[in-house]
């Protein structure tokens, strides 16, 4: 991959024919690298979730996904310094240390007594909006557009990013792909809040072990995919409305316009 290619020329005032300078190329390649990382790093599996006689291999894989996690990390960090824009630098370093905060965070959840809809909001942007947001507003900035512009589609990957995420998870859980990771989704969240502010805390004792079937069933009782497709529509309409800073003749606005419109449509590609 030229993102691995550290001889890869960098000639700023050079554009390809879709009009994308080589920085913002190599920008996206670094930030493609990034999130791969953190894929690698998120799919480790627990031993304590495994049989004994299968430890010995999910333990190999453990380590082999954490040490190519750990060099598309290193790997990504080495390619940004390449493009000595500190600015740019600043702002991909400030997405890594959020996605990990949000990470741990939401690893840390007690759905017993869930947080409120505010508190996961801003930690599922710090996950799962701050890479896309900090590659917006970079790639703005390696296009010379001008503050206000870049701020406006730092917000629009926010936005995007949280979107696509909450899409994905109404997904998963519409066709029954509910694993433990779903303790710290927002269906479930927001769900648990709602019975939590019921007063039905009973339904949330985890003393009898959450399966399938309770999480589903507590998802359903507190109104969970409602919830959390409302919040969708709601970061679809504000990426939209940040748009509106740039010139809507534009063919970029157009297109970025076009994801938003796609993700508000899109629907599962599988079923259970």
């Amino acid at each position: 991959s030229s993102g691995i290619n550290a001889e890869w020329p960098l000639r700023p005032g050079l554009r390809d024919h879709t009009g994308i300078l080589p920085k913002q190329r190599r920008l996206v390649e670094v930030c493609e690298m990034i999130s791969t990382a953190f894929f690698l790093h998120d799919n480790i599996v627990g031993l304590n979730k495994v049989k004994t006689d299968e430890r010995h291999n999910i333990q190999k894989g453990n380590k082999l996904s954490l040490l190519f996690g750990d060099y598309f990390l290193a790997t990504a960090c080495s390619q940004l310094a390449t493009m000595e824009n500190p600015n740019v630098v600043n702002s991909v370093s400030r997405a890594i240390a959020h996605n990990v905060e949000g990470r741990f965070w939401l690893e840390t959840i007690n759905t017993a007594s869930p947080p409120t809809l505010d508190e996961l909001s801003y930690y599922c942007s710090l996950r799962h909006g701050a890479l896309l947001s900090s590659c917006c507003y970079s790639a703005a900035l390696l296009s010379g557009l001008d503050s206000d512009t870049a701020s406006s589609l730092r917000m629009f990957g926010d936005f995007v990013g949280q979107a696509i995420h909450l899409k994905s998870e109404i997904f998963a859980t519409e066709t029954s792909n509910i694993g433990p990771e779903s303790l710290s989704s927002y269906p479930y969240i927001a769900a648990a809040r709602y019975l939590h502010q019921q007063g039905k805390d009973d339904l949330l004792d985890n003393a009898a072990g959450l399966n399938e079937e309770r999480v589903k069933k507590i998802i359903n009782l507190g109104y969970g995919l409602d919830f959390t497709a409302e919040q969708c529509e709601l970061y679809c309409n504000k990426a939209l409305q940040s748009l509106k800073q740039l010139n809507s003749s534009d063919e970029l606005t157009q297109n970025l316009a076009k994801v938003v419109m796609d993700i508000k449509s899109a629907k599962p590609i599988y079923t259970a």
